[in-house]
């Protein structure tokens, strides 16, 4: 008896399955096939959806769109790209962008994928393009940036289909059509060389609640994409080791919190967090001798009732 309720609770899974495979293309269908509006830029797959600061030139963002409507694609003629800039970068200029027309895509550069019987192709729009249409320069973008693009698909009866709410969607739509895409600006680069290797680590300024707590060291740091990390002895005389790990972000290092596993009363271990200002590196990664961080030392302090405090750590190549 219980092996015959195995194998009927098995074929109910496999139906199951089976039918959570198809559903979404028979919703697609069911909706098409049931309205005169129904026409959709799909997206497939985000292949790239962020601009390099540090590589332009071979910046590309990269979508890959299927058409459909209730005519089997017949209604498709082509669709138009815009793009937009919005500054976040709190520097007191604001380089923002309104809206401008990009390029045009025909029907023949989305050609009948013969899997799936729908028009499917890539959009590609080079970094290049896009900031020469906007009339901006390489050195007016920082992490944190964003390129807005807009599409707005035509059909050949006239009809056109956009999104004017500016903003991916990411979830939530059986269509995935959003019509709109934020491609963030981003900083990353392979720079193993630059900020590695021997350094003599010293407290130059500030303290915190428990005064100087890094004595002069020789450290090793470690290079991995945007992360350099360390091992440094705290509190002389404790010799106490902990990790210190920073980040290369697009010119400012940023510091991650750490802690040397000592509390009073069992409070929160003792440590460090970032500093203000966050400190900068030289973005031709050239300029790597001397690199001040700063950070803020006891905090936090460990229930000891100390106080942090604004510290600059010097690491000097050797």
């Amino acid at each position: 008896m219980k092996n015959i309720f195995k194998y009927i609770s098995l074929l109910t899974i496999s139906l199951v399955l089976f039918q959570s495979c198809e559903e979404s293309d028979l919703v697609i269908d069911d909706v098409l096939d049931n309205t005169t509006r129904g026409a959709t830029l799909r997206t497939m797959n985000l292949i790239n959806g962020t601009v390099n600061v540090f590589d332009i030139p071979n910046s590309v963002f990269e979508v890959e769109l299927e058409y459909r409507d209730n005519e089997g694609g017949e209604l498709f003629e082509s669709y138009d790209v815009y793009a937009a800039f919005t500054d976040n970068t709190d520097d007191g200029v604001d380089n923002s962008k309104p809206e401008v027309f990009l390029r045009n895509v025909g029907r023949e550069q989305l050609p009948i994928n013969p899997e799936y019987g729908f028009p499917r192709g890539v959009l590609q729009l080079p970094a290049t393009e896009t900031l020469a249409a906007l009339g901006l320069s390489e050195d007016q973008l920082n992490g944190g940036d964003v390129v807005n693009y807009r599409l707005v698909l035509k059909l050949t009866d006239g009809r056109e289909f956009t999104n004017r709410a500016s903003g991916t969607i990411t979830g939530g739509s059986f269509f995935s059509s959003p019509f709109a895409y934020n491609a963030s600006v981003v900083c990353l680069f392979d720079e193993p060389d630059f900020f590695s290797g021997t350094y003599l680590l010293q407290q130059v300024q500030g303290a915190g609640g428990f005064g100087v707590g890094f004595a002069d060291q020789i450290v090793e740091i470690a290079a991995d994409g945007i992360n350099r990390t360390t091992t440094v002895v705290y509190f002389p005389g404790f010799d106490l080791e902990s990790a210190f790990r920073m980040q290369l972000v697009c010119g400012q290092i940023i510091v991650l919190d750490d802690s040397v596993g000592l509390a009073c009363g069992g409070g929160t271990a003792i440590g460090w967090t970032q500093g203000t200002p966050a400190a900068t590196f030289d973005l031709d990664f050239e300029d790597d001798d001397v690199i001040d961080v700063n950070i803020e030392d006891a905090n936090p302090d460990g229930n000891c009732d100390a106080g942090s405090g604004q510290v600059v750590l010097r690491f000097t190549k050797q």
